[in-house]
């Protein structure tokens, strides 16, 4: 990059960014230039709890830091020993900087079949970035880590000044880009409860490695669980889908439908993502059976 050159600047609205057009051998790259006032690495979690109270913004794998983010302030989390998957007895822990590519490799985590498989639809250079607790406290409703997750009935713990708290995967889920996060408060670690039973994981997007238009996963055990992304503003649980389907599946199937709230978008639209939710219901239903 050091022998390119710029050929042309634009300002853009958010502050401390600019779109950088660089000539390089009659190539022209496009490049997000962003300014920062401050860059930190953290050695310890108090550090990071800290300087998340003074405005600064975690960074890890760093996928999901572009334009959407005012990000003048970064602090550097990959110091504090959180890329981790570990054996609790009762339970799974993964940290929170543990890398996508980490959970699809994970012999612990073969019980929680729907995880590893929505592990596997990342892509291989974002596999390898990309956190499990950045692809969660983004909330998105997209996220494929989400729906497995819900259906595990996971738990993530957080940090902050005033200690640690635990509390259920779905209940971080605000809004579109919002969490429950307090200020200075941070994604420790997620725990899954031990999983005896099937479970599966199913993403329909534009292109293999584009983002899920819908996805879902299930997991049976002593009950059925279903939970699904791009249904709605969050990644959600399909409680009544699951009531219903002690019915039958298409009780089951119109259940679903009244409870998500797709939208439409460049991607697809709300009624395409309905029809696509009911026949991924059908098809994994049909495949964790078989």
């Amino acid at each position: 990059m050091e022998e390119s050159t710029i050929y042309s600047r634009i300002n853009t609205p958010y502050p401390n960014h600019e779109l950088l057009f660089y000539a390089e051998h009659n190539f022209y790259m496009l490049c997000i230039h962003i300014t920062l006032m401050e860059y930190r690495y953290a050695s310890t979690i108090e550090e990071t709890c800290r300087l998340l109270e003074r405005g600064f913004m975690l960074i890890a794998g760093g996928t999901e830091v572009n334009l959407k983010h005012k990000a003048e302030r970064l602090v550097d989390i990959n110091g504090l020993g959180l890329d981790y998957v570990e054996d609790r007895g009762d339970r799974i822990a993964i940290g929170s900087t543990a890398r996508i590519a980490q959970i699809e490799a994970s012999e612990l985590l073969e019980e929680h079949k729907a995880l590893k498989m929505a592990a596997m639809r990342f892509t291989t250079s974002v596999r390898h970035l990309a956190t499990i607790g950045g692809n969660i406290a983004e909330s998105v409703p997209s996220a494929d880590t989400a729906p497995p997750l819900l259906v595990f009935d996971a738990e993530a713990v957080t940090s902050s000044l005033n200690g640690e708290r635990t509390v259920p995967v779905e209940s971080l889920f605000k809004g579109l880009r919002r969490n429950s996060l307090n200020k200075g408060e941070m994604i420790k670690e997620f725990l899954l409860p031990r999983f005896e039973g099937r479970s599966i994981f199913r993403k329909v997007g534009r292109t293999d490695e584009d983002l899920a238009v819908t996805s879902m996963a299930i997991s049976i055990s002593k009950e059925t669980k279903i939970a699904l992304g791009s249904a709605a503003e969050v990644p959600m649980r399909a409680r009544k889908a699951e009531e219903a389907l002690a019915y039958s599946i298409e009780k089951a199937c119109g259940a679903l439908l009244s409870e998500t709230k797709p939208v439409s978008n460049i991607e697809a639209s709300k009624d395409y993502r309905k029809k696509l939710e009911v026949e991924l219901l059908k098809e994994c239903l049909r495949e964790v059976n078989a």
